[in-house]
């Protein structure tokens, strides 16, 4: 009933207006029935029953929750006291939305990218398998496996429910209808990549075991957004074929919007089988390959790891000369590696966003303090009316947690605004899609702007008491707050100076660190260099002698076009990454003794490749233009002086075991 009461308090109060009305009507009507006149019998009733505004707010005091009460009747005074000085107002509003609108948007996105479990069926049992090389000091720590040693663990290994493999793979696809060809990116995965993870198709159905193999037909599981960018949304496109590499595909299903593993630019997924060569498919030592696994309920990943390196182990002992097979492995949750790259950073963010906070606090703080020292005297005589210590801080609170609650509001509208920009702008985030504002990042948001205001409210009152009352008047009418309000600005300012040098020596490393990226000499030209990719579909070009006449002739009209000085054609470009490598031998050398070997990153370039890319040539010579497939002998080596790995560029068209 005080709930209801409180809620309906104007509704109430008239109730009990009208019943004390009603009440003292009585009782005049009872004196005059006595013989009095009507002034002195309506003086008798008031003076029997007391002043009637004093019993209405006895009675509502009785029948009405207090503290809601007093907390409704300080915040409309703070309301009201902060209207008369907008100013004031309008600042610190706009300084808490800042600061609670960076840490509601950075704790949104590192809820969603890092805490939130993937949206897979008991993601917690999902776990990535690497291989792992421990002789010497190999950096294969994390290292992709190969499609024989996979092989291996599927089918020895029962520490898991399933086992998928995936790998990546361009493709083109043509357009029909007047639409442009393009090039999209894909995984060719295993059959049962999709049990693994525990997810299901929109529409249609996903890749079976049958369909997994080098025989079998061809067919493809589009992606939500490939299905709805350059299909319409049409579910009649199940069933039919498109055109990849110039090869039709059937059409068997469509995956949920919410679905891009292993990669936002996913659009499609192909059996991997029958993209893969037997050769590739059964290698020990060719490492091209990701697996996903799904642990049994009640293992654990020590367990896991265990059986694997025992794997790697016997293996080992059964192919001794196999060079570059691992001896060990290496596991680590699915969650970790789908955000690999990007947790320190998101931290290091959420940390700053922290930091901005709390600098906007002691903002907030000091300019209540600089308000509360002008107010000084007038809180004081409040006091010396009687005015208690706690209701004085309490105002003082009301006004600071209005103004938090306030800028909250706009700085939560900031944050949804933030995170809309960066879900489209940054589709190279993990997990980009499921950034988004629920009822957890709400009740954040009000959490730290209730202790924003809080803390900022309460740190300028701390002085404020109902004692000293003379010391403080005379402090009020000498200067502008005293020695105490004094000190305790200086205290805030050091802080806010001390948060500030942190985020701004932070800042300081982040933007060295990018100027030395930037520094970084790449040994080749970055200005004025233009890139594409062009992937030929294979079965027209299946023969590489086509494929070299077709690049010849590309590479000759761009190098026609106006305005350009160099033009040539390599895997990759510097700083592109590690991509692959090849065992090689110095035949000048002592042989390697058995199961050891040299590595070296390995690409394949044509003649006028250096020269476009500004690459220099410390000795010897570049390609000849006619050194091409089977003429192709020619090795050109890379200056690492000091280093016990090798680099080497071939020419183009050379035979690899892929």
């Amino acid at each position: 009933m005080r709930l209801r009461r409180f809620f309906h308090r104007r509704a109430e109060q008239a109730q009990l207006a009208e019943e004390i009305e009603s009440y003292i009507a009585h009782e005049v009507d009872d004196n005059l029935a006595r013989g009095m006149s009507r002034e002195q019998a309506r003086r008798q009733a008031y003076l029997k029953f007391g002043n009637p505004q004093r019993v209405l707010e006895e009675q509502w005091q009785w029948n009405t929750v207090g503290v809601l009460d007093n907390l409704a009747r300080d915040l409309r005074n703070a309301t009201r006291t902060l209207l008369r000085d907008r100013g004031f107002t309008l600042v610190v509003m706009l300084v808490m939305a800042i600061g609670i609108g960076a840490n509601t948007a950075m704790f949104t996105v590192v809820g969603s990218v890092l805490l939130k479990p993937l949206p897979f069926r008991e993601p917690q049992r999902l776990v990535m398998l690497f291989e792992r090389m421990t002789s010497g000091n190999s950096p294969y720590t994390f290292n992709v496996v190969a499609g024989g040693v996979f092989q291996h663990w599927q089918h020895e290994a029962t520490a898991f429910e399933q086992m998928a493999v995936h790998g990546t793979g361009g493709y083109n696809l043509s357009g029909t209808g007047g639409q442009l060809p393009e090039k999209i990116e894909g995984t060719r995965c295993s059959w049962n990549l999709f049990s693994t993870l525990g997810v299901h198709p929109a529409y249609g159905r996903v890749i079976v075991a049958s369909e997994d193999t080098p025989n079998a037909n061809a067919v493809v599981v589009l992606s939500w957004s490939l299905w709805k960018r350059r299909f319409g949304g049409d579910r009649s496109i199940i069933g039919k074929d498109i055109v990849l590499d110039d090869r039709p595909w059937t059409v068997i299903g469509i995956m949920p919007a919410w679905f891009s593993y292993p990669d936002p630019e996913t659009q499609v997924w192909t059996p991997v089988r029958h993209e893969t060569t037997p050769v590739a498919w059964n290698a020990l030592n060719n490492h091209q390959f990701r697996v996903v696994a799904r642990l049994r309920a009640g293992i654990t990943r020590e367990q896991g790891l265990t059986e694997l390196i025992t794997i790697q182990k016997r293996l080992n002992l059964e192919h001794p000369n196999t060079f570059a097979l691992s001896d060990s492995a290496n596991l680590q949750p699915l969650l970790d590696v789908v955000v690999f790259g990007y947790k320190t950073p998101l931290y290091m963010l959420l940390a700053a966003t922290a930091c901005f906070l709390l600098i906007a606090c002691l903002n907030l703080a000091n300019l209540f303090v600089a308000r509360c020292a002008a107010r000084r005297k007038e809180l004081a005589i409040r006091s010396a009316l009687g005015g208690s210590r706690w209701r004085l801080i309490r105002e003082q609170m009301g006004e600071s947690v209005v103004l938090a609650l306030c800028g909250g509001t706009i700085g939560v509208f900031f944050a949804y605004l933030a995170l809309r920009w960066l879900v489209r702008a940054r589709q190279d985030i993990p997990r980009v899609d499921a950034i988004h504002m629920d009822a957890e990042v709400l009740w954040f948001a009000l959490a730290i702007t209730l202790l924003s205001g809080i803390a900022a409210g309460w740190l300028p009152m701390a002085g404020v008491t109902g004692t000293r009352l003379l010391q403080t008047l005379q402090e009020a009418s000498r200067s502008f707050g005293g020695q105490g309000k004094a000190k305790l600005r200086k205290a805030l300012l050091s802080a806010e100076v001390g948060l500030t040098m942190l985020l701004l020596i932070s800042a300081g490393l982040l933007l060295k660190s990018y100027e030395r990226l930037r520094a970084v000499d790449l040994g080749c030209a970055t200005q004025n260099i233009l890139t594409m990719r062009v992937n030929l579909p294979k079965p027209r070009y299946a023969d590489a002698a086509k494929r070299a006449a077709f690049f010849e002739q590309v590479i000759a009209t761009v190098r026609n076009l106006p305005g350009v000085q160099a033009a040539g054609i390599g895997v990759l470009v510097p700083g592109q990454g590690y991509w692959s490598d090849d065992s090689f031998t110095i035949i000048e050398h002592p042989p390697l003794p058995p199961g050891e070997g040299l590595l070296a990153i390995k690409r394949a370039a044509e003649p006028g490749y250096f020269a476009a890319m500004g690459i220099p040539l410390l000795r010897g010579r570049t390609f000849y233009d006619g050194e091409r497939l089977d003429r192709a002998t020619s090795v050109i080596v890379s200056d690492l002086k000091g280093r016990s790995d090798w680099s080497c560029l071939t020419g183009p068209e050379t035979h690899r075991a892929d």
